[in-house]
C-alpha cells in the first residue's frame, strides 16, 4: 500500500521541483504573442475632425512567443462594436514591421475621413492586431476608441 501512494507523491513532487513549463523555469515568464498600448495622440475618446485626414502617433508594446518579427496592423472603421458598421476608413500606413521578439514601436499614420466619410458624429474603431511573422490569422490586439466629429 505503502508504494502505491509513494510513486505517485515522488512523481508531482518532481514536477514541482523541475516544473512544467515547457523549457523554461518557473522563475522565468512563459513568453506570449501579445500587443499593448503605451501612449496614443489623440488620446482615445477624442473628437476627430469630420471630412479631413487626422494624424496618429501610436507606441506599443509586443511580444512574440517564438518568432523573431512580425508586423501589427491597423483598421479603422465607423463602429463601436465588435462589428464595423460600415466599410473601413482608409489609412497610410496600414501596417508596420516590427522586429525582435519583444519591445516597443511608435506607429505614425494619417486616418483619411475626407476621401469617404462616415456620417457625422459617428463613433469609430481603431482596431490594432499583432502578426508574428508567417500567420495570416490572430487574435492578439486591442481597440481604441473616438467620435467623428459633426
Amino acid at each position: 500500500m505503502l508504494a502505491r501512494s509513494f510513486v505517485p507523491a515522488v512523481a508531482v513532487l518532481s514536477l514541482l521541483a523541475f516544473g512544467c513549463h515547457h523549457g523554461s523555469s518557473p522563475s522565468e515568464p512563459a513568453h506570449r504573442d501579445a500587443l499593448s498600448l503605451v501612449s496614443i495622440s489623440p488620446a482615445e475618446g477624442s473628437v476627430l475632425p469630420y471630412g479631413q485626414p487626422v494624424d496618429v502617433t501610436v507606441r506599443v508594446h509586443y511580444s512574440f512567443a517564438s518568432a523573431a518579427r512580425g508586423k501589427t496592423s491597423l483598421l479603422v472603421y465607423p463602429g463601436s462594436g465588435q462589428l464595423p458598421t460600415g466599410a473601413p476608413i482608409f489609412t497610410d500606413p496600414f501596417s508596420f514591421p516590427v522586429e525582435g521578439q519583444e519591445g516597443e514601436a511608435t506607429l505614425r499614420f494619417t486616418i483619411y475621413f475626407n476621401l469617404t466619410p462616415p456620417p457625422k458624429g459617428s463613433p469609430i474603431t481603431l482596431d490594432f492586431a499583432l502578426f508574428p511573422e508567417g500567420v495570416t490569422q490572430t487574435g492578439i490586439g486591442f481597440d481604441l476608441h473616438y467620435q467623428l466629429g459633426s
